[in-house]
């Protein structure tokens, strides 16, 4: 399987996908190129002629910021004998996403991400040799596309409105 991701760097072992079926369960994490490995499945004569259903599905492990993806893959796995001792083994994929389901090729599992935050940013006024009054000084905050003015509250109180980021400021600083 591949495992992509939007919004975040990827790292190895980030992940964790299961097979399950036919006697089957096992649990890989990604490679840090988002591969996703299983043991070898093996067959032997025995199989010749039949069919085995296996299931490869990520495991949401509800780590924050992230949108997981919620495709689940039916490989179905068909054995037949191509002769000269060798076993043919043929499989088809089918993406399973709600009720809907479509034939693939590949089995690819994308996920995103998005940070967020906010800042609030308060002050206190004072005034010595006089009470102070609600709403009796306006003060500014600028800069980074703000531009608020407000006033005090009577406690000297002066809130401006919250200042939200996203995964697109990592790495920034800003003056205020």
């Amino acid at each position: 399987a591949k495992k992509s991701i939007t919004g975040a760097n990827l790292s190895a072992d980030e992940f964790t996908f299961t097979l399950k079926g036919n006697g089957q369960n096992q649990s890989k994490k990604n490679a840090a190129d988002g591969t996703v490995t299983f043991d070898k499945l093996t067959y032997d004569q025995t199989d010749i002629g039949k069919s085995y259903t296996y299931t490869i599905e990520e495991v949401d492990s509800g780590k924050a910021g992230y949108t997981y993806d919620k495709a689940i893959y039916e490989v179905n796995v068909d054995i037949s004998d191509a002769g000269a001792g060798k076993l043919k083994v043929d499989k088809t994929i089918k993406k399973k996403v709600d009720s809907t389901e479509t034939d693939v090729a590949e089995i690819t599992f994308a996920n995103a991400y998005a940070a967020t935050g906010e800042l609030l940013l308060t002050a206190k006024k004072s005034m010595a040799g006089a009470s102070l009054g609600a709403d009796q000084f306006t003060f500014t905050l600028k800069g980074n596309g703000q531009n608020q003015s407000k006033k005090n509250a009577a406690d000297g109180t002066i809130t401006f409105d919250k200042l939200t980021y996203d995964q697109n400021d990592i790495g920034k600083s800003y003056t205020y």
